[in-house]
Protein backbone atom coordinates (compact mmCIF):
# COMPACT_ATOMS: atom_id res chain seq x y z
CA UNK A 1 0.00 0.00 0.00
CA UNK A 2 1.22 3.83 -0.51
CA UNK A 3 2.00 4.86 2.84
CA UNK A 4 1.46 8.64 1.99
CA UNK A 5 -1.97 8.24 4.16
CA UNK A 6 -2.09 5.67 6.49
CA UNK A 7 -3.67 6.16 9.70
CA UNK A 8 -3.06 4.20 13.09
CA UNK A 9 -5.76 4.57 15.86
CA UNK A 10 -4.65 5.03 19.51
CA UNK A 11 -7.62 5.01 21.89
CA UNK A 12 -6.85 5.53 25.63
CA UNK A 13 -8.59 4.48 28.84
CA UNK A 14 -6.29 5.45 31.44
CA UNK A 15 -3.47 8.58 30.39
CA UNK A 16 -1.02 7.72 33.29
CA UNK A 17 -0.82 3.68 31.80
CA UNK A 18 -1.07 4.22 28.49
CA UNK A 19 -0.25 7.99 27.32
CA UNK A 20 3.60 8.39 27.15
CA UNK A 21 4.09 4.60 25.89
CA UNK A 22 1.56 5.68 22.96
CA UNK A 23 3.25 8.54 22.13
CA UNK A 24 6.51 6.98 21.99
CA UNK A 25 5.26 4.49 19.15
CA UNK A 26 3.42 7.26 17.76
CA UNK A 27 7.06 9.27 17.60
CA UNK A 28 8.52 5.78 15.32
CA UNK A 29 5.10 5.63 13.34
CA UNK A 30 5.08 9.50 12.63
CA UNK A 31 8.43 9.28 11.18
CA UNK A 32 7.55 6.82 8.98
CA UNK A 33 4.90 9.04 7.35
CA UNK A 34 2.33 7.17 9.07
CA UNK A 35 -0.61 9.63 10.97
CA UNK A 36 -2.03 9.26 14.43
CA UNK A 37 -5.10 9.29 15.98
CA UNK A 38 -4.66 9.40 19.85
CA UNK A 39 -7.63 10.76 22.58
CA UNK A 40 -10.06 9.40 24.95
CA UNK A 41 -11.14 5.62 24.26
CA UNK A 42 -14.50 6.30 24.20
CA UNK A 43 -14.79 9.45 22.29
CA UNK A 44 -12.40 7.21 18.96
CA UNK A 45 -14.61 4.30 19.66
CA UNK A 46 -17.89 5.85 19.13
CA UNK A 47 -17.07 7.46 15.74
CA UNK A 48 -15.39 4.44 15.06
CA UNK A 49 -17.84 4.16 11.74
CA UNK A 50 -16.98 7.70 10.49
CA UNK A 51 -12.67 7.13 10.74
CA UNK A 52 -10.81 6.84 8.10
CA UNK A 53 -10.32 2.63 7.83
CA UNK A 54 -6.67 2.07 9.51
CA UNK A 55 -4.99 0.04 12.26
CA UNK A 56 -7.00 0.07 14.98
CA UNK A 57 -4.59 -0.79 18.46
CA UNK A 58 -6.88 -1.92 21.72
CA UNK A 59 -5.25 -2.03 24.55
CA UNK A 60 -6.80 -5.68 26.03
CA UNK A 61 -8.47 -8.93 24.83
CA UNK A 62 -11.01 -9.13 27.52
CA UNK A 63 -15.09 -9.68 26.40
CA UNK A 64 -15.71 -6.41 25.80
CA UNK A 65 -12.49 -5.52 23.54
CA UNK A 66 -13.29 -8.50 22.26
CA UNK A 67 -16.68 -6.79 21.05
CA UNK A 68 -14.50 -3.77 20.02
CA UNK A 69 -12.15 -5.85 18.01
CA UNK A 70 -15.27 -7.18 15.77
CA UNK A 71 -16.49 -3.71 15.13
CA UNK A 72 -13.64 -2.32 14.67
CA UNK A 73 -13.18 -4.86 11.91
CA UNK A 74 -16.52 -4.64 10.83
CA UNK A 75 -15.66 -0.53 10.19
CA UNK A 76 -12.55 -1.53 7.71
CA UNK A 77 -10.20 -1.17 10.19
CA UNK A 78 -7.24 -3.75 10.99
CA UNK A 79 -7.67 -4.64 14.87
CA UNK A 80 -3.96 -5.39 17.33
CA UNK A 81 -3.22 -5.53 20.57
CA UNK A 82 -1.25 -4.77 23.46
CA UNK A 83 -2.26 -6.00 26.25
CA UNK A 84 -1.61 -4.03 29.19
CA UNK A 85 -3.79 -5.71 31.89
CA UNK A 86 -1.32 -8.36 31.54
CA UNK A 87 1.67 -6.63 32.25
CA UNK A 88 1.92 -7.12 36.19
CA UNK A 89 0.44 -10.85 35.87
CA UNK A 90 2.41 -13.78 36.70
CA UNK A 91 0.16 -16.73 36.49
CA UNK A 92 -1.20 -17.91 33.00
CA UNK A 93 -4.48 -19.31 34.23
CA UNK A 94 -4.95 -15.98 36.12
CA UNK A 95 -3.65 -14.16 33.06
CA UNK A 96 -6.34 -15.53 30.68
CA UNK A 97 -9.07 -14.16 32.93
CA UNK A 98 -8.77 -10.78 30.94
CA UNK A 99 -8.59 -12.66 27.69
CA UNK A 100 -12.23 -14.11 26.14
CA UNK A 101 -12.64 -17.48 24.61
CA UNK A 102 -12.69 -17.25 20.65
CA UNK A 103 -10.86 -13.50 21.23
CA UNK A 104 -8.14 -14.75 19.02
CA UNK A 105 -10.30 -14.84 15.64
CA UNK A 106 -10.98 -11.08 15.66
CA UNK A 107 -7.28 -9.67 15.71
CA UNK A 108 -4.48 -9.18 13.57
CA UNK A 109 -1.80 -9.26 15.91
CA UNK A 110 -1.10 -9.69 19.53
CA UNK A 111 2.44 -7.89 20.74
CA UNK A 112 3.36 -9.88 23.43
CA UNK A 113 5.20 -8.56 26.37
CA UNK A 114 6.78 -11.92 27.28
CA UNK A 115 7.10 -15.38 26.90
CA UNK A 116 4.88 -16.30 29.85
CA UNK A 117 2.26 -14.30 27.65
CA UNK A 118 2.78 -15.77 24.44
CA UNK A 119 2.79 -18.92 25.61
CA UNK A 120 -0.08 -18.86 27.46
CA UNK A 121 -2.45 -17.09 24.51
CA UNK A 122 -1.40 -20.11 22.26
CA UNK A 123 -2.32 -22.96 25.02
CA UNK A 124 -5.02 -21.57 26.71
CA UNK A 125 -6.74 -20.22 23.80
CA UNK A 126 -5.35 -21.33 20.74
CA UNK A 127 -4.24 -18.30 18.86
CA UNK A 128 -2.31 -19.38 16.49
CA UNK A 129 1.43 -18.24 16.53
CA UNK A 130 1.73 -16.36 13.58
CA UNK A 131 -0.88 -13.82 15.39
CA UNK A 132 1.74 -13.90 18.51
CA UNK A 133 4.68 -11.45 18.23
CA UNK A 134 7.39 -11.30 21.09
CA UNK A 135 8.10 -7.18 21.12
CA UNK A 136 7.96 -6.13 24.75
CA UNK A 137 5.83 -3.38 25.51
CA UNK A 138 6.91 0.31 24.99
CA UNK A 139 5.44 0.63 28.95
CA UNK A 140 8.65 -0.98 29.95
CA UNK A 141 11.14 1.03 27.26
CA UNK A 142 9.99 4.23 29.30
CA UNK A 143 12.12 2.65 32.08
CA UNK A 144 15.19 1.93 30.49
CA UNK A 145 17.72 4.21 28.79
CA UNK A 146 17.85 7.08 27.35
CA UNK A 147 14.29 7.53 28.66
CA UNK A 148 15.33 7.35 32.49
CA UNK A 149 18.55 9.84 31.87
CA UNK A 150 15.55 11.81 30.49
CA UNK A 151 13.55 11.62 33.41
CA UNK A 152 16.86 12.54 35.95
CA UNK A 153 16.41 16.16 36.09
CA UNK A 154 12.30 15.87 37.18
CA UNK A 155 13.61 13.17 39.76
CA UNK A 156 16.11 15.43 40.81
CA UNK A 157 13.73 18.16 41.63
CA UNK A 158 11.26 15.69 43.74
CA UNK A 159 14.80 14.75 45.75
CA UNK A 160 15.50 17.91 46.51
CA UNK A 161 11.64 18.38 47.94
CA UNK A 162 11.68 15.50 50.11
CA UNK A 163 15.09 14.44 50.60
CA UNK A 164 15.79 10.32 50.18
CA UNK A 165 11.94 9.33 50.55
CA UNK A 166 10.14 5.61 50.20
CA UNK A 167 7.32 5.50 47.74
CA UNK A 168 4.35 3.69 48.64
CA UNK A 169 2.51 2.80 45.56
CA UNK A 170 -1.22 1.24 46.63
CA UNK A 171 -3.43 -1.17 44.24
CA UNK A 172 -6.62 -1.86 45.83
CA UNK A 173 -8.68 -0.68 43.60
CA UNK A 174 -11.66 -3.11 43.84
CA UNK A 175 -12.62 -1.92 47.73
CA UNK A 176 -11.53 1.81 47.22
CA UNK A 177 -12.53 2.29 43.74
CA UNK A 178 -13.72 5.83 42.29
CA UNK A 179 -17.47 4.70 41.59
CA UNK A 180 -17.61 4.31 45.93
CA UNK A 181 -19.55 1.12 45.31
CA UNK A 182 -18.57 -2.31 45.46
CA UNK A 183 -20.99 -4.25 43.94
CA UNK A 184 -20.41 -1.98 41.00
CA UNK A 185 -16.75 -2.99 40.88
CA UNK A 186 -18.21 -6.88 40.79
CA UNK A 187 -20.41 -6.01 38.03
CA UNK A 188 -17.67 -4.39 35.75
CA UNK A 189 -16.30 -7.63 36.69
CA UNK A 190 -18.62 -9.72 35.17
CA UNK A 191 -19.19 -7.60 32.18
CA UNK A 192 -15.87 -8.28 30.67
CA UNK A 193 -15.83 -11.28 31.16
CA UNK A 194 -13.44 -11.60 33.89
CA UNK A 195 -15.86 -13.81 35.89
CA UNK A 196 -19.03 -15.22 35.74
CA UNK A 197 -21.78 -14.63 37.92
CA UNK A 198 -23.32 -18.11 37.57
CA UNK A 199 -20.27 -19.82 38.30
CA UNK A 200 -19.56 -20.56 42.41
CA UNK A 201 -15.75 -20.98 41.74
CA UNK A 202 -15.60 -18.00 39.59
CA UNK A 203 -17.51 -16.02 43.01
CA UNK A 204 -15.08 -17.48 45.30
CA UNK A 205 -12.18 -15.92 43.00
CA UNK A 206 -13.60 -12.71 42.86
CA UNK A 207 -14.09 -12.66 46.83
CA UNK A 208 -10.70 -13.60 47.24
CA UNK A 209 -9.90 -10.61 45.05
CA UNK A 210 -11.91 -8.12 47.25
CA UNK A 211 -10.18 -10.03 50.57
CA UNK A 212 -6.72 -9.32 48.87
CA UNK A 213 -7.47 -5.96 48.35
CA UNK A 214 -8.82 -5.26 51.99
CA UNK A 215 -5.53 -6.79 53.42
CA UNK A 216 -3.52 -4.73 51.34
CA UNK A 217 -4.80 -1.52 52.24
CA UNK A 218 -4.11 -2.61 56.16
CA UNK A 219 -0.47 -4.12 55.12
CA UNK A 220 0.38 -0.48 53.70
CA UNK A 221 -1.38 1.57 57.27
CA UNK A 222 0.72 -1.09 59.22
CA UNK A 223 3.77 -0.35 57.50
CA UNK A 224 3.55 3.38 57.34
CA UNK A 225 2.60 2.65 61.34
CA UNK A 226 6.02 0.70 61.90
CA UNK A 227 8.26 2.50 59.11
CA UNK A 228 7.70 6.13 60.70
CA UNK A 229 8.22 4.51 64.00
CA UNK A 230 11.69 3.40 62.79
CA UNK A 231 12.45 6.34 60.63
CA UNK A 232 10.84 9.46 62.01
CA UNK A 233 12.81 11.61 59.84
CA UNK A 234 12.41 9.66 56.41
CA UNK A 235 9.31 11.05 54.16
CA UNK A 236 7.20 8.74 52.88
CA UNK A 237 5.19 9.19 50.06
CA UNK A 238 1.84 7.55 49.42
CA UNK A 239 0.69 7.02 45.22
CA UNK A 240 -2.51 6.18 45.05
CA UNK A 241 -2.98 3.63 42.15
CA UNK A 242 -4.93 4.88 39.41
CA UNK A 243 -8.33 2.95 39.69
CA UNK A 244 -7.98 4.38 43.12
CA UNK A 245 -9.74 7.19 45.01
CA UNK A 246 -7.01 9.40 46.68
CA UNK A 247 -9.02 10.92 49.64
CA UNK A 248 -9.00 7.86 51.90
CA UNK A 249 -5.36 7.91 51.44
CA UNK A 250 -5.46 11.50 52.54
CA UNK A 251 -7.23 11.40 55.56
CA UNK A 252 -4.78 8.21 56.61
CA UNK A 253 -1.72 10.35 56.00
CA UNK A 254 -3.01 13.06 58.23
CA UNK A 255 -1.95 11.23 61.51
CA UNK A 256 2.10 11.10 60.07
CA UNK A 257 4.14 14.61 59.95
CA UNK A 258 6.18 13.11 57.46
CA UNK A 259 3.73 11.55 55.21
CA UNK A 260 2.74 13.31 51.81
CA UNK A 261 0.01 11.80 48.98
CA UNK A 262 0.67 12.10 45.39
CA UNK A 263 -2.11 11.41 43.10
CA UNK A 264 -2.84 12.04 39.40
CA UNK A 265 0.75 11.46 38.44
CA UNK A 266 3.02 9.19 35.90
CA UNK A 267 4.91 6.84 38.13
CA UNK A 268 8.10 6.56 36.14
CA UNK A 269 9.88 9.39 38.14
CA UNK A 270 8.72 9.23 41.37
CA UNK A 271 9.79 5.36 40.88
CA UNK A 272 13.30 6.83 39.89
CA UNK A 273 13.26 10.03 42.76
CA UNK A 274 12.58 7.01 45.35
CA UNK A 275 15.45 5.71 47.51
CA UNK A 276 12.81 2.39 48.23
CA UNK A 277 9.41 1.29 46.53
CA UNK A 278 7.02 -0.65 48.70
CA UNK A 279 4.20 -2.22 47.10
CA UNK A 280 1.76 -4.84 48.03
CA UNK A 281 2.12 -6.78 44.43
CA UNK A 282 1.34 -4.06 42.33
CA UNK A 283 2.94 -3.91 38.92
CA UNK A 284 5.00 -0.61 39.80
CA UNK A 285 7.18 -2.66 42.28
CA UNK A 286 8.40 -4.99 38.90
CA UNK A 287 8.72 -1.20 36.95
CA UNK A 288 11.04 -0.45 39.76
CA UNK A 289 12.84 -3.60 39.59
CA UNK A 290 13.58 -3.60 36.21
CA UNK A 291 14.45 0.44 36.59
CA UNK A 292 17.42 -0.93 38.65
CA UNK A 293 15.34 0.27 41.99
CA UNK A 294 15.50 -1.41 45.20
CA UNK A 295 11.77 -2.69 45.59
CA UNK A 296 9.90 -4.59 48.34
CA UNK A 297 6.81 -6.40 47.47
CA UNK A 298 4.51 -6.62 50.80
CA UNK A 299 2.59 -10.03 51.10
CA UNK A 300 0.54 -9.92 54.51
CA UNK A 301 -2.56 -12.42 53.30
CA UNK A 302 -3.91 -15.37 55.19
CA UNK A 303 -2.76 -18.42 53.40
CA UNK A 304 -6.37 -19.31 51.61
CA UNK A 305 -6.12 -15.72 49.95
CA UNK A 306 -4.60 -16.75 46.60
CA UNK A 307 -4.13 -13.61 45.10
CA UNK A 308 -0.05 -13.04 45.84
CA UNK A 309 0.91 -16.15 43.99
CA UNK A 310 -0.56 -14.22 40.64
CA UNK A 311 1.63 -11.32 39.97
CA UNK A 312 5.43 -10.83 38.76
CA UNK A 313 5.81 -8.30 41.57
CA UNK A 314 5.67 -10.74 44.48
CA UNK A 315 8.34 -12.65 42.23
CA UNK A 316 10.91 -10.05 41.14
CA UNK A 317 10.46 -8.07 44.13
CA UNK A 318 11.91 -8.69 47.75
CA UNK A 319 9.09 -10.06 49.17
CA UNK A 320 8.01 -9.72 53.06
CA UNK A 321 5.21 -11.11 54.57
CA UNK A 322 4.89 -8.72 58.14
CA UNK A 323 4.75 -4.87 58.07
CA UNK A 324 6.95 -5.03 61.39
CA UNK A 325 9.82 -6.58 59.46
CA UNK A 326 8.91 -4.90 56.08
CA UNK A 327 9.71 -1.56 57.83
CA UNK A 328 12.95 -2.75 59.45
CA UNK A 329 14.44 -3.91 56.28
CA UNK A 330 13.15 -0.83 54.67
CA UNK A 331 15.19 1.41 57.62
CA UNK A 332 18.08 -0.84 57.03
CA UNK A 333 18.10 -0.35 53.35
CA UNK A 334 17.99 3.65 54.16
CA UNK A 335 21.03 2.66 56.62
CA UNK A 336 22.78 1.65 53.62
CA UNK A 337 22.33 -2.19 54.28
CA UNK A 338 20.91 -3.57 51.34
CA UNK A 339 21.87 -7.51 52.56
CA UNK A 340 18.45 -8.70 53.06
CA UNK A 341 16.77 -7.12 50.06
CA UNK A 342 19.91 -8.51 47.67
CA UNK A 343 19.85 -12.00 49.29
CA UNK A 344 17.93 -13.94 46.32
CA UNK A 345 18.29 -11.13 43.56
CA UNK A 346 19.47 -13.26 41.13
CA UNK A 347 16.80 -15.82 40.83
CA UNK A 348 14.20 -12.55 40.85
CA UNK A 349 16.06 -11.48 38.16
CA UNK A 350 15.83 -14.73 36.07
CA UNK A 351 12.61 -14.52 36.84
CA UNK A 352 11.67 -10.93 35.48
CA UNK A 353 13.12 -12.21 31.84
CA UNK A 354 10.84 -14.57 31.64
CA UNK A 355 7.40 -12.40 31.77
CA UNK A 356 9.00 -9.11 30.64
CA UNK A 357 11.28 -9.21 27.78
CA UNK A 358 14.96 -7.90 28.01
CA UNK A 359 14.54 -5.71 25.34
CA UNK A 360 17.31 -7.88 23.56
CA UNK A 361 17.42 -6.71 19.76
CA UNK A 362 15.60 -3.51 20.26
CA UNK A 363 13.18 -2.08 21.97
CA UNK A 364 9.43 -2.85 21.62
CA UNK A 365 8.38 0.64 20.11
CA UNK A 366 10.73 0.16 17.49
CA UNK A 367 10.15 -3.87 16.48
CA UNK A 368 6.09 -3.21 16.86
CA UNK A 369 6.58 -0.19 14.91
CA UNK A 370 7.94 -1.83 12.37
CA UNK A 371 5.55 -4.24 12.30
CA UNK A 372 3.01 -2.09 11.73
CA UNK A 373 4.14 0.15 8.99
CA UNK A 374 4.98 -3.76 6.97
CA UNK A 375 0.84 -4.08 7.42
CA UNK A 376 0.75 -0.68 6.21
CA UNK A 377 2.85 -1.09 2.99
CA UNK A 378 1.41 -4.20 2.53
CA UNK A 379 -2.61 -4.77 2.38
CA UNK A 380 -3.46 -4.12 5.82
CA UNK A 381 -5.36 -0.70 5.54
CA UNK A 382 -7.40 0.66 2.63
CA UNK A 383 -6.21 4.03 0.60
CA UNK A 384 -7.23 6.93 1.99
CA UNK A 385 -8.33 10.53 0.41
CA UNK A 386 -5.48 12.85 2.08
CA UNK A 387 -7.64 15.47 2.49
CA UNK A 388 -9.48 13.19 4.82
CA UNK A 389 -7.07 14.40 7.53
CA UNK A 390 -6.92 17.89 6.98
CA UNK A 391 -10.42 18.03 7.74
CA UNK A 392 -11.09 15.32 10.36
CA UNK A 393 -13.33 15.86 12.74
CA UNK A 394 -15.28 13.64 15.39
CA UNK A 395 -19.06 13.59 16.15
CA UNK A 396 -19.82 15.39 19.38
CA UNK A 397 -22.53 13.70 20.55
CA UNK A 398 -21.03 11.37 23.05
CA UNK A 399 -22.03 8.79 26.17
CA UNK A 400 -19.13 8.51 28.27
CA UNK A 401 -19.18 8.60 31.99
CA UNK A 402 -17.17 11.32 33.83
CA UNK A 403 -15.22 8.73 35.77
CA UNK A 404 -13.61 7.39 32.38
CA UNK A 405 -13.28 10.68 31.14
CA UNK A 406 -11.30 12.06 33.87
CA UNK A 407 -9.02 8.81 33.96
CA UNK A 408 -8.74 9.23 29.98
CA UNK A 409 -8.64 12.76 29.48
CA UNK A 410 -5.73 14.90 28.35
CA UNK A 411 -5.11 18.29 26.78
CA UNK A 412 -3.72 19.66 23.78
CA UNK A 413 -1.04 21.75 25.83
CA UNK A 414 -0.46 18.11 27.75
CA UNK A 415 0.12 15.82 24.67
CA UNK A 416 2.35 18.60 22.77
CA UNK A 417 4.58 19.06 25.85
CA UNK A 418 4.77 15.16 26.52
CA UNK A 419 5.22 14.60 22.74
CA UNK A 420 8.08 17.12 22.69
CA UNK A 421 10.02 15.43 25.51
CA UNK A 422 10.02 12.14 23.73
CA UNK A 423 11.17 13.35 20.28
CA UNK A 424 13.60 15.49 22.43
CA UNK A 425 14.96 12.59 24.37
CA UNK A 426 14.93 10.18 21.04
CA UNK A 427 16.98 12.94 19.42
CA UNK A 428 14.97 13.37 16.70
CA UNK A 429 14.74 16.95 15.93
CA UNK A 430 11.70 16.86 13.66
CA UNK A 431 8.61 17.62 15.62
CA UNK A 432 5.30 16.58 14.21
CA UNK A 433 1.55 19.08 13.68
CA UNK A 434 -0.81 18.05 16.20
CA UNK A 435 -4.57 19.28 15.94
CA UNK A 436 -7.06 18.61 17.85
CA UNK A 437 -10.26 16.61 16.49
CA UNK A 438 -12.62 15.61 19.00
CA UNK A 439 -13.13 17.16 23.02
CA UNK A 440 -10.39 14.86 23.91
CA UNK A 441 -8.62 13.67 20.69
CA UNK A 442 -5.42 14.52 18.49
CA UNK A 443 -3.91 13.85 15.33
CA UNK A 444 -0.14 13.59 15.33
CA UNK A 445 1.02 13.95 11.43
CA UNK A 446 3.99 13.43 9.16
CA UNK A 447 5.76 17.08 8.12
CA UNK A 448 5.00 17.24 4.71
Amino acid sequence: MDLKNPIVYFPIESRHRELSARLLQAAYLVRAGVHVVIGVGHEIVQNIDVLPPGVFLVKGLNAVQRNLLMSARRAGHLPVVIDEECLGIADPWYMMRDVAEGVGDHVHTIYCQGGVQHDALHDRRGIPVEKLKLTGNPRVDLMREPFLAALEDEAQSIREQFGRFVLVNTNSGSINNHWGDLDRYRQILWQIGWADPNNPEDQLLVEDHIEHDRNNVLAVQAFVEEFTGRAPDVPVVLRPHPSEKSDPWIEFARRFDTVTVVSDSEPQTWLLAAELVVTTGCTTAAEAVVMGKDAISLVVQPDHVRHPAFFVANKVAHQETDAMHAAETAASVLRGDRRSINADNSHRMSVLSEHIFDGSGGPAFVKIGEHLVSLIRRDAVDDVDGGKFETLLLNDTLTISKVAWKKAYFSLREIRSRYSAVLKTLAWETDSPIRRIGHGTYILSPVV
